[in-house]
């Protein structure tokens, strides 16, 4: 499964090291470049159902975490949908 990195972060890191090592290596302003160059991936962020606005935690499943409030589905929390809407203060750690 490929691996998605942020650009900004990697360019900041290969900045930070070139002026560390600016004599040492001929290769780096190649190496940002290449970076600055790459493609971008066709990603969007994940939103799971716990840190969704529409999610209702309930207890009354044993399978279920919860509700989608806005399609009336039980939902387990790590679940997610290509409509989710983050709540305020909610962080997805889990990928």
């Amino acid at each position: 499964m490929p691996e998605y990195i942020e650009r900004e972060s990697l360019l900041k890191k290969a900045k930070e090291l070139a002026q560390n090592f600016s004599s040492s290596c001929l290769a780096t302003p190649h190496i940002i470049k290449a970076i600055e160059n790459a493609p971008k991936a066709d990603v969007v962020e994940v939103v799971r159902c716990k840190d969704c606005k529409r999610f209702l935690q309930m207890e009354t499943s044993p399978s279920y975490d919860g509700k989608c409030l806005g399609y009336g589905y039980l939902v387990e929390a790590n679940h997610f949908c290509s409509y989710g809407e983050r709540k305020e203060g909610a962080e997805n750690e889990n990928a």
